[in-house]
């Protein structure tokens, strides 16, 4: 496994455990989201969805686990989508947690196709793509403050440079 693909488990495990700690120190932002259908039981779904983020998270850590966790990282994105829609198309949540319209329906809602694309791209340890790599951290990077996304950025730009022309 190269160093790209290191990189890429390491970051996707800390954004998942740090999204996950979210659900339980704020819950109240995920309540907002949540469609008025679930309503009768949205906390139990936010503390579900928070627990299975940081289990997750730190399984894909360990190679033993981490197909099984890339998988089940894609149902928990499965799992939350109506969240996401529900977000996309009501103006009084997206006030509420502070996301334009635009964010959320052209940026949020495509995005978690993007991190189940990167969930499942860690679930095979032969033959990783270079580029795959790259591609995943640099979306995770979105995620991640300025400036420290940016010195990330120039040091994956390195790494991928140098896995490409290595390999």
């Amino acid at each position: 496994m190269n160093l790209l693909t290191n990189i890429t488990i390491l970051l996707t495990s800390i954004f998942y455990i740090g999204v996950g700690i979210k659900h339980f120190l704020n819950p109240d932002w995920f309540l907002i989201i949540i469609p008025p259908y679930l309503e009768s039981i949205s906390i139990e779904l936010v503390y579900i969805s928070g627990f299975f983020e940081i289990s997750l998270g730190f399984l894909i850590l360990f190679p033993k686990y981490r197909k099984i966790a890339g998988y089940g990282i894609i149902l928990l994105l499965l799992a939350v989508y109506p969240a996401n829609i529900y977000l996309a198309f009501n103006k009084e949540a997206q006030e509420l947690i502070g996301i334009s319209q635009f964010m959320a329906l052209w940026v949020r809602l495509p995005i978690q196709f993007v991190l189940m694309f990167i969930a499942y791209s860690i679930t095979e340890e032969k033959n990783k793509i270079i580029i795959l790599s790259f591609i995943a951290n640099f979306v995770i990077l979105l995620f991640i403050p300025y400036p420290i996304n940016v010195i990330i950025f120039i040091i994956l730009l390195i790494i991928f440079l140098y896995a490409l022309f290595t390999n």
